[in-house]
């Protein structure tokens, strides 16, 4: 890895990487990277864009798994990427998955469908654990789900008050120091 580049902003571009069009964004915002994160061209090999996504949540914690999985292919060879050829077919397939799943908006695509609408509502509004990316995917957790119903539990149990007479607690914090 000869440079990483951190950069924040509304808007997203590349003018920064040689040669320009590298990674082309569209108009409407839309960049064709496979797994939302490797541009599939062959000159660009090496390259790869680490939290480019919209979630509904937080993008840290998406942006880590991103970048254990990029350091993976680069450093340890765990994964080997598909042909130029596949990784266009996936980025095709999964933009008309996406398209078919979400409305088009010049902001955040918000996901129609919900298969447990009131766990749906603790994800959306709850804190962004990272339990939430164990849900699915290579390294699924089949308690995952009970973890992050037990968040709001584990949060307040630390907080709660720990004597039963408080009073009697404070007399004899003034009787020691007497």
């Amino acid at each position: 890895m000869d440079v990483i580049i951190l950069c924040t902003g509304y808007s997203f571009g590349f003018p920064f990487i040689k040669p320009p069009g590298l990674i082309p964004v569209t108009e409407d915002n839309q960049v064709d990277l496979y797994k939302l994160i490797l541009p599939p061209s062959p000159s660009a090999k090496g390259l790869a864009v680490i939290g480019l996504v919209q979630p509904i949540g937080s993008v840290s914690p998406i942006a880590e798994m991103q970048a254990r999985w990029v350091t993976s292919i680069l450093a340890k060879g765990l994964n080997s990427l598909p042909s130029e050829t596949k990784m266009r077919e996936e980025i095709a397939y999964r933009r008309e998955r996406m398209r078919r799943q979400y409305f088009e908006s010049a902001k955040h695509t918000i996901q129609i469908l919900w298969k447990e609408p009131s766990f749906a509502l603790r994800l959306l509004f709850g804190p962004n654990v990272p339990y939430i990316y164990r849900l699915q995917g290579p390294n699924r957790w089949g308690d995952a789900h009970n973890a992050i119903e037990g968040v709001p539990y584990r949060v307040k149990t630390p907080l709660k008050q720990r004597f039963k007479n408080v009073k009697k607690y404070i007399r004899n914090i003034f009787f020691y120091f007497k």
